[in-house]
């Protein structure tokens, strides 16, 4: 009867050992790596795990073949977001596989990853939001005992007892773009700080859009446009009541392509 129910529903059989491997992985302390490996053995198929800023954490693939369609998100593989207390932690893909995957044992498996996502990331997390504050606390001119400065410096990891250079990036989309670029463009500028500054902090900066609201506002501008993932409720107010057509979180890119708007000729 079994095999017959499993035949009319074309699910695989949950694969308790493979199953088992995920909870041990986790309770060891085995890693990201050999988690999604376990759960690629439990679902019979091939995985990447991404995190919330685009990172791949770890790749599970039974061919290089899988691999590249993953990493290319194609027609065949299922995207999964991965939530802990209906907070997006990661993604999930996963390659499509012959048989229906069982649904009970992929809800089990991707609430596994996640959890571990999230402890895994929570001290990162909690990096950033420090660093965040000390440097907008630093250029706000919050820190007024020298002694206090470096050894909130040394928290983060950062030895400031001879100096610091400062380095403000500002960017834009050009083009149509995920909402979360500013995160992975904070985690590469990031990168590239410490590539040359072993100490080196990076943090995202206070919103500016008020101040460009101002700006607008002086410059006689009849309208005032944030790009796709800015939003501000000052800006807003500020705009609207100067009486300037306001537009928020929307690309400006997507808007003229999806208007038709086309460059003038003359």
């Amino acid at each position: 009867m079994a095999d017959r129910a499993q035949e009319q529903t074309g699910a695989a059989a949950p694969d308790l050992a493979a199953l088992a491997a995920i909870t041990d992985a986790v309770e060891d302390g085995a890693g990201l790596p050999a988690i999604l490996r376990a759960a690629a053995r439990a679902l019979d198929t091939s995985l990447i795990l991404i995190d919330r800023s685009a990172t791949v954490l770890a790749v599970a693939a039974r061919s290089p073949a899988d691999e590249r369609s993953l990493m290319r998100d194609a027609d065949d593989v299922t995207t999964i977001e991965l939530k802990v207390a209906e907070s997006t932690v990661g993604r999930l893909r996963m390659r499509a596989s012959e048989r229906p995957t069982d649904a009970s044992l992929l809800r089990l498996v991707t609430t596994l990853i996640a959890s571990e996502v999230e402890r895994v990331r929570a001290p990162e997390r909690a990096s950033e939001e420090a660093a965040t504050s000390f440097m907008r606390a630093v250029l706000d001119g919050r820190i007024e005992v020298r002694d206090d400065l470096i050894a909130r410096g040394k928290e983060l990891g950062t030895d400031l007892g001879v100096g610091a250079t400062v380095v403000i990036i500002r960017a834009h989309p050009r083009n149509p773009t995920e909402e979360d670029w500013r995160r992975r463009l904070l985690a590469l500028a990031a990168r590239g700080a410490r590539s040359i500054a072993p100490g080196a902090i990076a943090a995202a900066s206070a919103d500016e859009a008020p101040e460009i609201a101002r700006e607008a506002i002086a410059a006689g501008a009849d309208a005032l446009w944030l790009q796709a993932g800015i939003s501000s409720g000052e800006a807003r107010e500020i705009a609207e009541d100067a009486g300037l057509t306001y537009v928020e979180d929307r690309c400006l890119g997507s808007a003229v392509r999806l208007l038709g708007i086309t460059k003038s000729r003359r």
